[in-house]
């Protein structure tokens, strides 16, 4: 067998790249240490970086590995990539269902599984930079990906719009505080 080649994810964040601004964020770098499931296609006992240990590695069995690692895996060819519970359609438009009631005036925090209720998923907290990543490197690992892009690109647009509400009612409900006021109490709340 070749030896695995792993090179770290572009630290690209924001800067100009052969004249184009890379997508690459610091959502998206937060994102990739976030534990997901691969099907290796190679056996290797364990695979060691600084941060800890990966592995073993047996061919068709799987593995949690995190998101940086699946990726530059799958890139190679060396794994499929189990998508996560809650990137599936039915999940996905459960979320869009809540977010879309004007009733509900909090983001969605989690739900039943759609095919076993006696699991509770919740969406990551950089759910947004996971799917991505997954959609752009394995779509064809993900059922009906197209349609689960959609849901997450309205789920996205619904969310902006609550928060901006969400401003907004906040700015006229703090009518005639000064700036430097608010600054002040959401240091010391915060700190």
């Amino acid at each position: 067998m070749s030896s695995l080649s792993l090179h770290p994810p572009s630290t690209n964040i924001g800067n100009k790249d052969n004249g184009t601004v890379s997508r690459y964020s610091m959502q998206d770098f937060l994102s990739e240490d976030t534990k997901v499931e691969i099907v290796p296609a190679f056996d290797c006992p364990t695979l060691s970086f600084i941060s800890c240990d990966y592995g073993p590695f047996i061919a068709g069995m799987s593995v949690p590995v995190p998101l940086w690692l699946a990726l530059e895996l799958r890139k190679q060819f060396r794994c499929r990539i189990t998508p996560p519970p809650w990137l599936c359609e039915s999940y996905l438009t459960s979320v869009l269902n809540y977010e879309k009631d004007p009733l509900n005036e909090t983001f969605f925090t989690s739900s039943e599984h759609p095919t076993n209720p006696e699991v509770q998923l919740t969406l990551p907290y950089h759910y947004q930079s996971i799917a991505r990543a997954l959609i752009d490197v394995c779509p064809g690992d993900i059922e009906r990906v197209k349609s689960v892009n959609v849901i997450l690109q309205d789920i996205d647009f619904l969310r902006d719009s609550k928060s901006v509400n969400i401003l907004k009612r906040l700015s006229l409900s703090m009518d005639g505080t000064e700036g430097e006021e608010v600054q002040r109490n959401f240091n010391m709340r915060s700190g």
